[in-house]
């Protein structure tokens, strides 16, 4: 019980130090009311969206969400062991996962504010979406404590078309639109989560994806030295996931649910590619049939670092009705989400450890092995050495107040889940 009360004070010390009681900004209620219909987009790493092939972009139809809507361009997963879960739980939450475990099958049984509890008090009904099983993940208890008022599993679709794990998204992305149309003329407004599936390692289905040429042309000369790897599969299978969510526009559109309707996408986490696979597509000189050196024109650095720098994945929120065209280049992590998002949506969580983007000029992004990012560096807790993204100085005070404010955050998190203490802090809130 010790540890209990210990945690229990350090956490209202934290909370009662947390500078974000002034949340307000240009973009709060800027959504307020609409529906949502967020994208949990399978392994979707931010890389494809610079990449293309004889011309022909990657991921043509994020770049364009991305060009007309509000962009994060160095936002990063936080996840633990428990992946796809993990991003779902701090992107609901605000929290970080849990250090030991995964939240959504060691600590299902605790007490939670979520995007999706709040979201109800506003009258929104809340649903997610995937054609996996319904307890992989532990999801079906699971979302019940993050507050979602329906789970449409697997068996909720027809499983007409497969692609690697199950459902295409394809057929996915026609079969939920209908549920969503359906959802929208009996409830009202809505928050739906879709997880896409078809986008997951080992990307081998590549007869299924359709046809995307992942060759380099170089002089006249055409060299296919990315066919038949794991990065070009990717590719292939990335191209493939991005033409579903081109898909998911025009059928909303086809069925007026855009008017009213935000859209968001997130990538869950990075699609675990091995650092060669990359320096394979950087540095590989098709001619002479070897990778590229240091010593060597057009050689691209790409050390352990830039492979980490490298996982960021896709941020992006986009409506018909209004052309952002903004990028917000500020490092975030997944539990940025609920006080960037919320704020435009309207609500508030009081035990979230993230900050609204819109109002920070830097941010530390914190990992749960204790490393961290900023706009100025990479600290990596493993090895204790720091990676400088920026050409700016840093002091030896800088790279450790991250450190201890990552520990901070990650201890608070930590024991907030694993002694139910947001049970007690509402209890303490109300009396």
């Amino acid at each position: 019980l010790f540890g209990s009360d210990k945690a229990r004070k350090e956490i209202n010390d934290y909370y009662d130090n947390k500078k974000d009681n002034n949340y307000y900004n240009e973009y709060t209620k800027f959504f307020e009311g609409k529906n949502v219909i967020a994208i949990h987009a399978e392994s979707m790493q931010q890389v494809n969206m610079d990449i293309s092939f004889n011309g022909i972009d990657v991921t043509p139809n994020l770049n364009k969400l991305a060009k007309d809507g509000v962009y994060f361009s160095n936002f990063y997963s936080q996840v633990s062991g428990g992946t796809s879960s993990d991003t779902e739980f701090s992107v609901a939450t605000g929290l970080l996962p849990s250090k030991v475990g995964t939240v959504f099958i060691n600590y299902a049984d605790r007490e939670y504010v979520s995007m999706y509890n709040l979201l109800k008090e506003e009258g929104y009904t809340t649903v997610s979406m995937h054609a996996n099983v319904g307890n992989f993940w532990n999801r079906n208890k699971m979302y019940t404590k993050l507050g979602y008022d329906y789970f449409y599993d697997r068996d909720s679709y027809e499983i007409d078309e497969t692609i690697g794990f199950g459902l295409s998204d394809r057929s996915f992305v026609l079969q939920s639109v209908q549920k969503l149309k359906q959802l929208k003329e009996e409830k009202g407004k809505f928050y739906a989560t879709l997880i896409t599936l078809s986008n997951h390692t080992p990307f081998e289905d590549t007869d299924k994806y359709g046809y995307y040429d992942v060759s380099m042309t170089v002089d006249g000369v055409k060299y296919d030295y990315m066919e038949n790897t794991k990065l070009g599969n990717y590719f292939k299978s990335v191209h493939y996931a991005d033409e579903q969510i081109g898909l998911l526009i025009e059928e909303l559109e086809k069925e007026n649910m855009l008017d009213d309707t935000v859209i968001v996408i997130y990538g869950d986490h990075d699609a675990r590619m091995d650092k060669d696979e990359f320096n394979l597509l950087y540095n590989y000189d098709p001619v002479n049939d070897r990778i590229k050196d240091e010593t060597d024109d057009g050689y691209v650095s790409f050390n352990d670092y830039d492979y980490e720098l490298n996982k960021k994945v896709p941020f992006i929120i986009w409506t018909r009705d209004k052309n952002f065209n903004k990028t917000v280049d500020t490092p975030m992590g997944m539990i940025d989400v609920l006080p960037t998002l919320g704020n435009m949506l309207g609500i508030h969580s009081d035990y979230q450890l993230g900050n609204d983007i819109f109002n920070l000029k830097d941010n530390v992004v914190t990992f749960i092995d204790g490393s961290y990012l900023t706009s100025n560096i990479y600290y990596s807790a493993p090895k204790g050495e720091i990676y400088p993204i920026s050409n700016d100085p840093i002091t030896e005070e800088y790279i450790q107040n991250g450190i201890e404010h990552s520990s901070n955050l990650i201890d608070i998190s930590n024991d907030i889940i694993s002694y139910d203490l947001i049970k007690e802090l509402k209890e303490e809130k109300s009396n």
